[in-house]
């Protein structure tokens, strides 16, 4: 005899919501937690001086740093709290070295406490830089020597300043850059992926409290559960995966980081009128491959409370603005170009291939491998493109958890409200919003 557990809505919700709450808890307590550095939004960094250095020697653990004479030096300030000095070649180069490993220097970013700095420069002399137009060049140029560890994670960029007692050595050689693993970074791996994880966990809990009413129609239901996928969506999916990778890897940007190529932008669109004519002559499943008007309300507020959420997990705070130079034309004719290629993205990876591995499968396999199917065809680009080198802490991260945690996002909320504007627009949003937000 089966017995089936079922719980009614009240207590679903009320078992939710007290996932949600605890989830929450559990994640900001590491947030805030001294020791841990889960990363912010990419601040701004202001500059209130330039100088002259004289000959300035200094040891930073197993890094031996020389400044020749007039070598520049701009101390880095975010809201007058001192950050570190980028350090620029004026008419020797600098050096770095590392045990028997000498670097030439051109240029480059030492981000350090103020204490540590003054430690460092001891007794040497920095003369402030009195030709008022070069050093409103050095100003202008120096923003751009300004690189910090940074992982793009659920579309919102996140850097990693060092605590005050670390520090982070990023130089480049002209345009080589020599990026040191700061050890901070490393040591805080494992709560980085906690902290997301949780993160993930919270979204999925707080779209299926928002979706409690919803049920996939009669009509789908038969698709899913009686209807297998015949031999030719089994052929077509083969045969757009190859136009489907170089689609999302010729370029060699990453899924989510609000970077379209026009090729990929015109692949996809491309895609979307083979995938019409397709279900036009009736060789694929139509249902769920266009959009349709099925309580669209309720997808326009899961995608707006789901990007909420990753906004206030990954910058801690509300935006105060857009990017100054964007006009609301121009903004809104971004985010149409956003959503068109999101729309594209979406039909086919949920629309189609997500559910007709569901047909296949189930649903669980639907929600999981599509993700992963995704991902990989990312993680293959990069062992392409980069033969022989090992996976770097910040890949590691990007590609083999924050690509699949966030297509498994939007699998899953398409997944729930059974309509791709739902999908769509929380991709829309997590492409466009991120690089147009000031905080």
């Amino acid at each position: 005899m089966k017995s089936s557990f079922n719980l009614n809505p009240l207590t679903s919700f009320i078992l939710l919501l007290s996932l949600i709450i605890f989830s929450s808890l559990a994640a900001f307590s590491i947030s805030f937690s001294n020791h841990i550095n889960t990363g912010i939004i990419p601040p701004r960094f202001d500059f209130k001086e330039v100088y002259y250095c004289e000959p300035w020697s200094f040891q930073l653990d197993k890094y031996s740093f020389y400044l020749p004479r007039e070598s520049i030096v701009t101390p880095v300030f975010h809201k007058d709290n001192f950050r570190g000095i980028i350090i620029q070649k004026n008419k020797e180069v600098l050096t770095i070295a590392e045990g028997n490993l000498s670097y030439d220097i051109t240029a480059g970013f030492l981000a350090i406490s103020h204490e540590a700095f003054l430690q460092l420069k001891g007794d040497i002399l920095l003369l402030p830089l009195e030709d008022g137009y070069f050093k409103k060049r050095i100003m202008a140029s120096a923003r751009q020597h300004i690189k910090l560890p940074e992982i793009t994670g659920l579309g919102f960029k996140q850097v990693f300043l060092p605590s005050p007692e670390s520090y982070y050595v990023n130089f480049e050689n002209d345009s080589v850059q020599l990026d040191f693993i700061p050890p901070y970074l490393e040591d805080n791996y494992n709560w980085l992926l906690l902290y997301f994880g949780l993160l993930v966990l919270i979204i999925i809990l707080v779209i299926q409290i928002l979706t409690l009413d919803l049920h996939p129609s009669s009509k789908l239901l038969q698709l899913l559960t009686n209807t297998p996928p015949t031999l030719a969506e089994l052929l077509i999916v083969l045969g757009l995966f190859p136009i489907v990778f170089f689609a999302e890897t010729f370029s060699g940007l990453r899924p989510f980081t609000g970077q379209i190529h026009p090729l990929s932008f015109v692949f996809y669109a491309a895609m979307l009128v083979l995938l019409f004519i397709l279900t036009r002559k009736k060789l694929i499943a139509p249902q769920r491959i266009i959009l349709n008007g099925r309580h669209l309300d309720r997808c326009i507020i899961l995608a707006l409370v789901v990007f909420f959420i990753i906004t206030a997990f990954s910058a801690y705070k509300f935006p105060t603005g857009m990017l100054p130079g964007f006009t609301y034309q121009g903004l809104t004719l971004y985010f149409l170009l956003y959503f068109l290629y999101a729309l594209g993205r979406e039909i086919f990876w949920r629309g189609f291939l997500q559910t007709l591995l569901e047909r296949l499968w189930g649903k669980w396999a639907g929600l999981i491998l599509t993700p992963l199917l995704f991902s990989l065809i990312f993680f293959l680009a990069f062992l392409l493109q980069n033969r022989g080198m090992a996976l770097s802490l910040y890949d590691s991260l990007e590609l083999l958890f924050f690509v699949p945690a966030t297509s498994l996002i939007l699998g899953y909320i398409y997944y729930r409200s059974r309509n791709i504007f739902s999908s769509t627009l929380l991709h829309a949003l997590l492409l466009f919003l991120p690089r147009f937000l000031t905080f």
